[in-house]
């Protein structure tokens, strides 16, 4: 049993099936706090466990609930680099859409007639 290989399972399970991290880890009796087992990981195993446990298509479905269209390729590159960081699934969503990092068909569309009317 390795304290390290362990927490960092059960973090990666632990955020993917709730979306967030737990405040305690139980090893060989001992309980953890999540202080505790951040400061053990240090924040390069922290980004480690969050990076593995990242889920587009979930994160995807959180963008698109703003209603402001689907999200554009640099918008993946971008929730990796803000969920690694800690943020979560919605703040994430908000901060692509802020961002202008979504497509929005109809407004494409609008504009493309505009112009093709114009000229």
């Amino acid at each position: 049993m390795d304290f390290i290989t362990d927490v960092k399972a059960f973090l990666v399970d632990h955020l993917k099936h709730f979306n967030c991290l737990p405040m305690e880890f139980e090893f060989d009796g001992v309980v953890y706090d999540r202080d505790q087992y951040e400061e053990r990981l240090g924040e390069e195993g922290m980004k480690e466990v969050r990076r593995e446990a990242f889920d587009w298509e979930k994160c995807e479905d959180y963008i698109a609930s703003h209603g402001f269209g689907p999200a554009l390729l640099k918008a993946q590159e971008v929730a990796r680099e803000l969920w690694e960081l800690g943020d979560d699934y919605a703040t994430i969503g908000h901060e692509i859409v802020a961002r202008g990092l979504t497509f929005n068909q109809e407004e494409d569309e609008r504009i493309e007639t505009l112009l093709k009317n114009h000229f």
